[in-house]
């Protein structure tokens, strides 16, 4: 990190992970990997820092709407989270910073989501689960498109959702996969539970005002072309 600090990088894009499924882990994947970075990029700060977060950081949990200005969760709510929002605030004290809040990224030929259904284990439809989404080609795709943005000089909001435009049962997105993989009804078990731990419907009309176009708008359009790259 000292050696890429001294290069003066005029944009910083950072990806932290969690190194375990706790608040300590969080804690170090998220709070204290900002931390350093934040010490290494003292001196010299960039000019903008895009910071690939989370929308685990909203405190909404019954299913209503959200965008960037909802309320964030607290370690009091979602101890892991707060960690997510710790690192969120120690990158705004270096630079300006844009988060990108993503929802479950997906799009891989042989995702988790695709093996679980194929195997007949679904979520049970009710009680309903509210779940959103982006496909990692839309990551990236708006990833470049804020950084031509911030190199032209134009201005970036603080936060956005990074999510498609449909909010949507978790039930109704695996019994749709599990229709296109051919699992019959008499093979399907509701026995899973939902992949995110969140129950909510994302807003996304930030990410839509800045002038990206989502390559895929729904989670139709993104697991039809994953299960066409499979085969």
């Amino acid at each position: 990190m000292p050696r890429a600090a001294a290069l003066a990088p005029d944009f910083v894009v950072t990806t932290f992970k969690p190194l375990g499924r706790d608040q300590a882990g969080y804690r170090r994947g998220f709070a204290d990997a900002a931390a350093y970075l934040a010490e290494a990029f003292a001196a010299r700060p960039p000019r903008r820092l895009l910071f690939v977060s989370s929308t685990r950081v909203y405190a909404e949990q019954d299913g209503g709407w959200v965008d960037e200005t909802s309320p964030l969760a607290t370690a009091a709510t979602d101890p892991a989270a707060a960690e997510i929002v710790a690192a969120e605030d120690t990158l705004a004290a270096v630079a300006p910073v844009a988060r990108l809040r993503c929802a479950g990224i997906y799009g891989g030929a042989d995702g988790f989501l695709q093996r679980r259904v194929a195997s007949g284990s679904l979520c049970p439809p009710t009680p309903v689960h509210y779940s959103n989404r982006i496909h990692r080609d839309d990551v990236g795709g708006f990833l470049a498109h804020l950084l031509t943005a911030a190199a032209k000089g134009s201005a970036l909001a603080p936060a956005y959702n990074v999510v498609d435009d449909l909010p949507v049962p978790q039930a109704t997105v695996e019994a749709w996969l599990a229709e296109h993989l051919g699992v019959p009804e008499s093979e399907r078990r509701y026995d899973a539970r939902p992949l995110s731990r969140g129950h909510k419907r994302l807003r996304n009309e930030r990410l839509h005002g800045s002038g990206y176009r989502l390559r895929y708008s729904d989670y139709r359009a993104g697991y039809a072309a994953a299960l066409a790259a499979a085969g």
